[in-house]
């Protein structure tokens, strides 16, 4: 509502707010791709650009962006960052637009410009959306009223400190689109931090200071208010914190006590993070351990010189605590993480096969009792910890309609 140009909030027309609802929600619901933000810091001096309209002056801001040195960098960040992949350049004015085409052209990409003198406009885009143009630049063209869902990564090479001018940008590339897993956003900041100067952190609520390196901003907004600290020095060292891996490191400093919750709510892990890739046992026997701590039932870890595998028992493996689990066993085993679930195709013949396919190799079932009318199973199984007890009841009677009551287990650890 502050986002108007005009100034005027929209509540002097409705009065109140019918509905909202948050970028992460829109994302979880198949409404919009998730993002990967890439923070690129350099010398800007843009405390030196003058103001204009709300934004930087565009002739100023143009100079500063043109610059060959600025220039090469937006295009290495992009090269290690984005290479290959459908891109749209924001630029800072139209000579800043055609010199980024020339650059990439130069590097062997097929790049070009767009603005508002061009002729057969049409065409030019019809070329981009059908991939024949690997990069397209542009000022003032594409911000709003353009849609290519294909497009897959922002390279914003000109700063705004315009949060609606911004949002339209990289907007422009977060609509969803078969096969595309994610929008790369490339964002060039000033390495001073200048005041106004708005981009994906502040958007998403996030300190001005902070790095998300490849990571979503909103979701990592969202993990971040999961915390419960009852210590104020413990809450100013997270509030400080400017990145995530500085915020666990936190989490794993204080005295358990004071922590009623870690990230996105959960209990927080303990472990150290691999300097050097370690060799595949290694890697397999961090992995394991991590693992253990948040008793998730998992079947294998197969540990390779890039990737760590890992087959678990349950198939929920797509949601928000599966994918902060995959970012710490990543730091531990210096490795890609990639989760596999369990495919069954038909289930076993007999209640006893189900139940026996769903346990862990340590557990055994020494009794199973089917009730009379068949409505219930009670069942005596040795090897099982309590989380895994309640585990296994409810999975078997999702399978199978049928309430599993478990009696007289034994917990290993």
């Amino acid at each position: 509502m502050s986002w108007r140009t005009d100034g005027r909030s929209v509540l002097d027309v409705f009065g109140e707010v019918a509905f909202q609802i948050t970028r992460a929600e829109l994302e979880d619901l198949g409404y919009l791709s998730p993002m990967k933000y890439f923070m690129v810091r350099t010398d800007l001096n843009l405390n030196g650009v003058k103001m204009s309209g709300g934004d930087f002056q565009v002739g100023a801001l143009s100079r500063v962006m043109d610059h060959p040195s600025r220039r090469a960098l937006a295009a290495k960040a992009w090269l290690e960052k984005g290479a290959g992949k459908k891109t749209i350049v924001f630029c800072a004015g139209l000579e800043h637009a055609e010199h980024m085409a020339e650059d990439f052209c130069a590097l062997g990409w097929r790049a070009e410009k767009i603005d508002g003198k061009t002729k057969e406009r049409g065409a030019l885009l019809k070329r981009f959306a059908e991939g024949e143009i690997d990069l397209l630049t542009n000022y003032g063209v594409l911000t709003e009223g353009f849609d290519d869902p294909s497009v897959e990564c922002i390279l914003m090479a000109r700063p705004t400190t315009s949060p609606l001018v911004y949002t339209q940008c990289i907007g422009r590339g977060l609509r969803p689109w078969p096969g595309k897993t994610a929008c790369v956003v490339i964002d060039m900041v000033d390495r001073n931090t200048h005041q106004l100067q708005y981009g994906a952190t502040q958007m998403a609520g996030l300190p001005r200071r902070w790095r998300s390196r490849g990571r979503d901003p909103f979701r990592e907004a969202r993990s971040l208010a999961g915390i419960k600290v009852t210590s104020p020095e413990a809450f100013l060292r997270i509030r400080n914190a400017t990145c995530l891996e500085e915020v666990q490191s936190v989490l794993m400093s204080l005295p358990p006590e004071i922590v009623v919750a870690g990230l996105d709510g959960e209990s927080v892990l303990h472990y150290t993070p691999v300097d050097a890739l370690p060799g595949d046992e290694e890697a397999r026997t961090n992995a394991k351990n991590l693992l253990q701590q948040v008793r998730a039932r998992y079947k294998s870890i197969d540990c390779s010189a890039e990737t760590t595998q890992i087959r678990f028992k349950k198939p929920e493996t797509d949601n928000e605590q599966y994918a902060h689990l995959k970012w710490h066993l990543a730091r531990v085993t210096g490795r890609e993480v990639a989760f596999f679930s369990p495919q069954r195709k038909r289930a076993p013949a007999s209640p006893r096969a189900l139940l026996k396919s769903m346990l862990p190799s340590t557990a055994h079932i020494s009794r199973f009792d089917l009730n009379g009318d068949g409505s219930a199973i009670t069942a005596v199984i040795t090897g099982l910890t309590p989380d895994e007890v309640d585990d296994v009841a409810t999975e078997f009677h999702a399978e199978s309609g049928t309430v599993l009551k478990l009696k007289g287990q034994m917990s290993l650890f």
